[in-house]
């Protein structure tokens, strides 16, 4: 199950299925959109604040996002991680991740706006729509509540989580194997918490691909990711531990396309 804190969760490719121009604009005005310094993931950090302050007013009762309090008695213990992206129906995002769609339009407009190269009313009126947008679907987001996960599992190497470690092509290594015909492989693995039958797989990590000729397979590690529960987190503290399940398994997924 995917939690907020497995990665940044909106791709160039979730913009440009709202705004099919938003890619060239980001070419023309040099904007970086994916990786630590791009937009997405600053669109993740600032969202990430803009929920920690709706949790904790909502918590307090004294703020302005009583909705949420509503729905879920949210308390002061309710930890980011534990808010789940996992969409409700398939094909589908969930109304958190359109909300971060939209947030993430409205920066790309507002960093394009910034940048006075050409075009500024255009993309200036871009950004103010796209932040209407933004506006509007967090309010249905919240009306819908907020999705927790009581035992949490992080995905293999989330990009958000303190304690996750990395997962990369490193993980996998060639061996002796025969096989039909040279290929490229592509790999995800995911935690797994035996002790429970329902909820108990993580989100998958990002798949890893290697290419492997006729005569080799693939050797996996799980060397740099930390396994969720079987470490004190650094996030934990007295009197608020650190919500997790523990992983006492993990699955392999491989395939030889990323959505095989």
């Amino acid at each position: 199950m995917a939690l907020f804190t497995d990665s940044d969760h909106v791709t160039a490719q979730d913009l440009a299925a709202v705004d099919a121009e938003v890619s060239a604009v980001a070419a023309a005005q040099r904007l970086t959109l994916d990786g630590p310094a791009g937009i997405l993931r600053q669109n993740w950090e600032e969202c990430a604040h803009m929920l920690s302050r709706a949790i904790t007013r909502s918590s307090s009762g004294n703020g302005v996002d009583a909705v949420l309090g509503f729905h879920l008695n949210l308390n002061s213990n309710t930890q980011i991680h534990q808010i789940t992206l996992a969409p409700q129906y398939a094909n589908s995002a969930s109304p958190w991740q359109r909300w971060l769609i939209y947030e993430a339009m409205r920066r790309v407009y507002r960093s394009a706006t910034q940048r006075n190269t050409g075009n500024t009313d255009r993309f200036l009126s871009k950004f103010e729509q796209y932040g209407e947008d933004a506006d509007s679907a967090w309010r249905r987001a919240t009306s819908f509540g907020l999705p927790i996960v009581n035992a949490p599992l992080s995905a293999p190497g989330a990009i958000h989580d303190l304690s996750a470690g990395v997962w990369s092509e490193a993980n996998l290594s060639a061996i002796a194997q025969s096989a039909t015909a040279d290929r490229v492989l592509f790999v995800a693995i995911t935690w797994l918490d035996s002790t429970k039958t329902t909820n108990n797989e993580s989100a998958p990590s990002e798949p890893v691909s290697i290419a492997l000729t006729a005569t080799q397979g693939v050797r996996i590690s799980t060397a740099g990711v930390v396994a969720p529960g079987t470490t004190t987190h650094p996030n934990a503290r007295a009197g608020m531990p650190y919500r997790t399940a523990k992983a006492t398994h993990w699955n392999v997924y491989a395939g030889e396309s990323k959505t095989d």
